[in-house]
């Protein structure tokens, strides 16, 4: 990060406190708009749950090496950190159990059909203050996914949106030692899940941070014999994020394979779902798209990232939004089912 933006933002961060009053209230459920200097595409993808009440974290799918705590109370930025090695396409943050943090690419082909070793990251940071800690990275995690489910080499060479591959929810069992992985696509067939179809993909990794940490991972991991792939029925939707609640039980984010038709901006919709037992995904709620800029009516953002979030000791959860204008979030009182 160069030192003259470095400076930028540290101001931004000095006085956005003073620029609350035009944010709306937490509780109203109205969006809220960010705009940080110096950062012309935020487009908010993954969260979630900072340490400290009321914050959360948020990661870009366009912003390589930034990852932004933000208050969801206030709307104020308190923090940011600066990776040096490129995250590029960060679709996913969760929790390690641990106080650290895992951070997934999307693991798809870049829009010229190029395999970026970029977007081919999911890295673990062993400390949430992100500098504080030590940083291990997965290089070429799509082609651990290749090489242990074959059945994905039918759709590697397809654009993301066109049906590729395309990784954006993450979530992570520390009492299971179980990475959960959600594929916005491709949507496959329930018969056979190398033929295109309405099911999304949803991958259960046993073992996974105990393989990390041995050196053993991508090594005999034999994670198709153990029920996977778990295909599950959306409702024609692919997976944009995915939360392991209190409960131990997922929240699904879903949402259309590729982008908005002209003149529509559908909902996305959550989910509950027990990935122990493999129950039907219950539909609780949909998110309704919101306008790119404030005080607009289109275009429409959809919502990519969901997590919780304790607002002035309530339990809330928030949504954020793709948006090429603006990082835009929401916080919503949690659905029951």
């Amino acid at each position: 990060m160069n030192r003259q933006l470095k400076t930028r933002i540290a101001a931004y961060l000095a006085v956005s406190s003073l620029m609350l009053a035009c944010l709306p209230a937490a509780y109203s459920a109205e969006p809220v708009y960010v705009n940080i200097p110096g950062f012309e595409k935020l487009e908010f993808s993954g969260c979630m749950p900072a340490s400290e009440e009321d914050c959360f974290w948020v990661c870009s799918d366009e912003n390589k090496k930034v990852v932004w705590k933000i208050n969801a109370a206030s709307g104020a930025i308190e923090a940011f950190s600066w990776e040096k090695k490129k995250l590029n396409d960060m679709e996913g943050l969760c929790g390690d159990g641990r106080g650290g943090a895992l951070v997934l690419c999307s693991q798809s082909l870049n829009k010229r059909g190029e395999p970026r070793d970029s977007r081919q990251r999911l890295s673990w940071f062993t400390s949430e203050s992100w500098d504080g800690g030590d940083r291990f990275t997965i290089e070429g995690f799509r082609q651990i996914l290749l090489n242990d489910f074959e059945w994905l080499q039918a759709y590697s060479e397809k654009l993301p949106k066109q049906g590729g591959l395309d990784v954006e929810g993450i979530a992570y069992d520390a009492q299971h030692d179980m990475l959960i992985l959600g594929f916005r696509g491709p949507l496959v067939s329930a018969a056979d899940p190398a033929i295109a179809g309405d099911n999304a993909i949803l991958l259960l990794l046993d073992g996974f941070m105990k393989r990390w940490e041995s050196g053993v991972l991508g090594e005999n991991n034999k994670w198709e014999d153990k029920g996977n792939p778990r295909l599950l029925d959306l409702g024609g939707l692919g997976i944009r994020d995915l939360y392991l609640a209190d409960s131990g039980n997922l929240i699904i984010l879903a949402g259309e394979l590729g982008g908005n038709a002209p003149g529509e901006h559908p909902p996305q919709k959550l989910f509950h779902y027990d990935w122990r037992s493999g129950a039907t995904p219950t539909l609780l709620m949909n998110v309704e798209q919101v306008p790119s800029q404030m005080g607009t009516d289109v275009p429409w953002s959809a919502a990519e990232g969901v997590c919780d979030v304790s607002v002035n000791g309530n339990p809330k959860l928030v949504v954020v939004y793709d948006s090429e204008k603006s990082g835009i979030y929401r916080v919503i009182d949690i659905p029951e089912r």
